[in-house]
């Protein structure tokens, strides 16, 4: 979606410095928000849950959220540029508002980025607007007890956030993680891993969940970007580049994003660390850029003198920056930092 929506920027349908009062002027709490700050994950909007949804089934209604955001008056937490602090869902909305609003089509918008997307185009529109996987995680009714204990282990930390925020004299900043924390009461159980990894997921009917069906097309996305096939090499090098904001504190995320914390983001990218002593790979490496997931995927462009894309679709419990993952993106990061000959 993000390298759609760069493909726009290019051809002037949008602005990366225009405002959301000019791309989504009935988004009128967003208006001070700028495409650029939605793209780097520097909105401020980081209520990962939108106030007034009234089922889960919601989740997979992009028409619907586009407008509940709309009537609801959903603003940013933090003032826009404030601080870099990972969008889970709000990220995605907000896009396709922008792009309703500007009468360019979602699914045009994720053609432009993916050449095979776009031969599945009618499928696509109906995916987007599925709500039979929500209809099929009210069966979900009881969690695993690896899911309990992590929700217990949390326990602490979320009452330590809601008590902060509340004290005389809090900042903006805690202000705003609380409101984050407390949007996400009641629907805690299905931001973990383990749910995830159920039937009504796999099925490929959520949003987003079916975009790429292998690792090898995200492998071949990617590389196509860095070849300078999809974008300009110009924009390539505006999408690669940090908008963590200097100073700024690590951000407050739930356990199930703990990757996202000290993570910097370009435009829809994220930055990645791959030196250190487990990698071997020297400090002051440039940054690996692509994305990760809280279940041990990742898609990732290693730049060096013989770049790589490595991409790993996996479901476990132990994240991406321990266990296998990691030890996958070690060995990848080694090789691209040794001599070619």
């Amino acid at each position: 979606l993000a390298l759609g929506v760069l493909r726009l920027v290019e051809a002037g349908r949008l602005e990366l410095d225009a405002s959301l009062g000019k791309l989504w002027p009935a988004a009128t709490a967003l208006r001070e928000v700028t495409l650029e700050q939605i793209l780097s994950h520097t909105s401020g909007v980081v209520e990962v849950v939108p106030k007034g949804i009234p089922d889960l089934a919601k989740f997979c209604d992009l028409p619907w959220m586009v407008k509940h955001i709309e009537k609801s008056g959903l603003q940013p937490l933090m003032p826009p540029g404030f601080k870099q602090h990972y969008a889970h869902l709000t990220y995605g909305w907000l896009l396709a508002g922008v792009l309703e609003s500007m009468q360019q089509d979602i699914v045009h918008c994720m053609a432009l980025g993916r050449r095979d997307f776009a031969a599945n185009r009618a499928q696509a529109s109906t995916i987007l607007q599925h709500t039979e996987v929500a209809e099929q995680t009210r069966a979900m009714n009881s969690s695993s007890i690896e899911d309990l204990a992590t929700l217990f282990s949390n326990v602490t930390e979320f009452l330590d956030v809601l008590e902060s925020a509340k004290l005389h004299g809090s900042t903006v900043e805690e202000r705003a993680n609380g409101e984050a924390f407390l949007s996400v009461h009641g629907y805690t159980h299905w931001l973990l891993p383990g749910p995830a990894s159920q039937d009504c997921f796999g099925s490929g009917l959520l949003p987003g969940v079916n975009a790429y069906s292998t690792a090898r097309s995200l492998v071949q996305l990617l590389l196509s970007v860095e070849r300078g096939e999809v974008l300009r090499p110009e924009t390539v090098a505006n999408m690669k580049r940090s908008r963590h904001v200097p100073g700024q504190k690590e951000a407050k995320l739930f356990s199930t994003h703990t990757q996202f914390r000290k993570d910097e983001w370009g435009l829809g990218v994220q930055l990645v660390d791959t030196h250190g002593e487990s990698s071997g790979v020297t400090a002051g490496s440039a940054k690996a850029w692509g994305h990760s997931a809280t279940g041990g995927s990742f898609a990732l462009v290693l730049p060096g003198r013989r770049p790589v894309v490595a991409a790993v679709l996996l479901n476990r419990t132990d994240g991406w920056e321990r266990g296998l993952s990691k030890k996958l993106l070690d060995v990848v990061a080694r090789f691209v930092s040794s001599d070619p000959a």
